[in-house]
């Protein structure tokens, strides 16, 4: 019986967040080959809305029981009706396909070996949770340790910001932890199939979205090529079994990415979608915030509309904002205070052991000695390409996101040399599978010839 509650308690943010997506990004009346695309985007989405639901509903009602779960269920309903309401055609099918080039014969070999590797990985995904399935240690010190304050503190729940408990980064959104401890009111209990199911799904809809993304602007070769590049960085898939929250902020990345590379082809409400999946970053991780005001600044610069993505956006900064505004303690950052931020900013030898970290990260990424996917990526940037719609505005961004995390880690108040360890190999895996969709994307393969 727990078992089944845990899967209606995951099922229902994805009929939401689907139906969501839908409904933003209107299909055809009876489904179509993009709604994978919108099936990847709306499972991270649902849980994203769901567990922004979640904490209104605490701040409101001061605890979350059974009266919830019919709220949620009403809530998919609406959407789902919407969804039909507005299933008037689709834009995306009505679009160019992506053209043909000599990876076109490899299709099949490519989809053999995806599907090997898909297999592979969910073996070693299954492994890892079953070796530890409380997660590993941000896991059991943060997330699920903030849902269980959420779902058993009743009406002390605001006690899982104390400052007390200042090494468990109370300051932290609450996308994950409330995911997590919404689905325990379906079960009533803290059953560990839950984090490990909110897991599963957020891995596999990055490799999914990353696929399918590229599938539609870039031919379904490159998508296959880059999704066994993704499932073949193996930090990616433990570290979504360790049940981290880099991995779910990396699939937000990754879907505001593809969202603005389509804008051209989605009407304005998917622009407003762009700004919904940036700011359920911010809503995922302090990193999030950003990368939300840099989508928000290229994208002014650029010229493309702010207002809409602003619009998308808005549902999900309110109770951002009333959370560190009025639940959260001060960033680790702002406690340090300007002195000691402004000292390390002028040390020279921090910027020497942060460039060395930068570099040293780059060339280990997956937990590998050498990646080899790593010289592939660059051979990648070497081949003739062109500035498709899009790809210039993903390049700033990224491009932004890894100097601003450079000077994040120069002014730290912690240990230099901890902290690098410690979290610089997970802070670029968030941004993993948004470069792999950009380079791939940007990338021009020769030709097919007759």
């Amino acid at each position: 019986m727990t078992f089944f509650a845990s899967l209606i308690s995951l099922l229902i943010p994805v009929v939401v967040g689907f139906a969501f997506v839908r409904a933003c990004i209107p299909g055809e009346r009876y489904l179509c080959r993009h709604d994978w695309l919108r099936l990847c985007l709306g499972i991270g989405v649902g849980f994203g809305l769901c567990s922004c639901a979640f904490f209104l509903w605490l701040l409101t009602n001061g605890t979350a029981q059974s009266a919830y779960i019919v709220a949620e269920i009403v809530l998919s309903i609406v959407l789902a009706a919407l969804a039909v309401y507005r299933a008037t055609g689709c834009s995306l099918c009505k679009g160019p396909r992506a053209p043909e080039t000599t990876l076109t014969r490899w299709k099949h070999p490519l989809l053999i070996v995806f599907g090997s590797i898909f297999l592979f990985a969910c073996l070693s995904f299954a492994l890892e949770s079953r070796i530890h399935p409380e997660g590993q240690g941000d896991a059991w010190a943060i997330w699920n340790l903030r849902a269980r304050s959420l779902f058993g503190g009743r009406d002390h729940w605001r006690d899982a910001f104390s400052r007390a408990i200042p090494w468990s980064h109370p300051d932290y959104p609450l996308l994950l932890p409330g995911s997590v401890a919404r689905s325990w009111i379906y079960t009533g209990a803290e059953t560990q199939t839950v984090p490990i199911g909110i897991a599963v799904l957020f891995t596999f809809a990055t490799v999914g979205l990353l696929t399918a993304g590229l599938s539609e602007l870039a031919g379904r070769e490159k998508g296959l090529l880059a999704g066994i590049i993704l499932l073949g960085t193996t930090s990616f898939i433990k570290l979504g079994a360790a049940q981290y929250a880099d991995v779910p902020i990396s699939f937000f990345f990754l879907a505001s990415i593809v969202l603005l590379c389509l804008q051209n082809r989605l009407p304005s409400s998917g622009t407003a979608l762009a700004g919904t999946s940036a700011a359920l970053a911010a809503w995922t991780k302090n990193e999030g915030l950003l990368f939300f005001a840099l989508l928000l600044i290229a994208m002014k610069w650029t010229k493309r509309p702010v207002s809409k993505a602003l619009t998308g956006a808005f549902g999900i900064l309110v109770p951002l904002a009333i959370f560190k505004l009025s639940l959260a303690p001060p960033n680790y950052l702002a406690q340090s205070g300007g002195i000691v931020l402004l000292r390390n900013a002028m040390d020279p030898s921090r910027y020497l052991q942060v460039a060395v970290g930068f570099l040293y990260q780059m060339i280990h990424l997956g937990g590998q000695s050498l990646n080899p996917m790593i010289p592939l990526v660059a051979a990648l940037l070497a081949i003739k390409h062109t500035a498709k719609y899009g790809t210039r505005l993903a390049a700033i961004i990224l491009s932004a996101m890894c100097v601003g995390t450079f000077f994040v880690y120069i002014i730290t108040p912690f240990d230099l040399a901890w902290q690098i360890s410690w979290s610089l190999d997970r802070v670029l895996l968030q941004l993993w599978p948004a470069v792999l969709f950009t380079c791939f994307h940007m990338v021009d393969f020769p030709v097919l010839k007759p």
